[in-house]
């Protein structure tokens, strides 16, 4: 027996979206990562072609949100920074002032919000960690940095809720963008729930990889599942997007 699977998508506050943007043509994408301290910091950096300019996004092991830096060359080094838009606050004081080496490694210090130089030593991401994630890195042909943040989500095992008799309901939370989602546990040999299992966790790693996803405008997005109905036979449940 399998399940049929009913599910809702309801998104709340308007779409962002930036107008009037032309990028220029992307002559090479790097791909770095190494240690500020004792965080590992993961980088993807936009070249453009015979360009003084360049565009970071990075993110930290800890805390895997997305931020933009832009970054302007000094020298034979660049320097990386938050830049400001009108109306808004400057998201960090933090910068990062790196010049590349022999063989792709980049060396050069990591400015805090306490004006600390911290050195920096960054390798260039060949392939991404073996991770029981890697599937969906591979099915949605994500680019080495994405790829390396997926490899790195951790999901805790929460509540189990019994609604049925030889069904449980298990949730699963990513702590750090606070996400929940569920998995059924077939407490009866003849329920099969496996195919909807690897559905429902492509799911919980798609909401994941959006929250971390930058969002001009906004602090960030809200999500939360409600299961609506379950059956031996039909489960539905919605998915709530909040705009914060």
């Amino acid at each position: 027996m399998r399940y049929i699977v009913v599910f809702v998508v309801a998104y709340f506050a308007p779409s962002f979206m930036k107008s009037g943007e032309l990028l220029a043509h992307i002559s090479k994408i790097i791909y770095l990562q190494g240690k500020v301290g004792e965080r590992t910091l993961v980088i993807k950096m936009m070249c453009y072609d015979e360009s003084p300019v360049r565009d970071m996004t990075y993110f930290f092991e800890d805390a895997k949100k997305d931020i933009f830096f832009k970054g302007r060359i000094m020298g034979n080094a660049w320097r990386f920074y938050s830049e400001n838009v009108p109306g808004e606050a400057r998201k960090t004081n933090e910068e990062l002032l790196i010049a590349e080496s022999k063989n792709g490694f980049w060396k050069g210090y990591w400015i805090d919000n306490t004006n600390k130089k911290i050195n920096v030593n960054l390798n260039p991401i060949t392939s991404i960690p073996v991770s029981k994630f890697n599937y969906f890195s591979q099915m949605n042909d994500l680019d080495l940095y994405d790829a390396f943040k997926i490899s790195k989500i951790n999901l805790t095992k929460g509540k189990t809720d019994k609604t049925l008799k030889n069904v449980s309901i298990d949730w699963f939370l990513e702590k750090e963008s606070g996400i929940s989602f569920f998995r059924l546990r077939s407490l009866n040999n003849k329920l099969k729930v496996d195919s909807l299992n690897e559905a429902l966790e492509i799911m919980n790693l798609s909401l994941i990889q959006n929250y971390f996803r930058p969002n001009p405008g906004l602090k960030e997005l809200n999500f939360s599942t409600e299961i609506l109905y379950l059956t031996k036979d039909l489960i539905s449940f919605k998915i709530m997007v909040k705009k914060m």
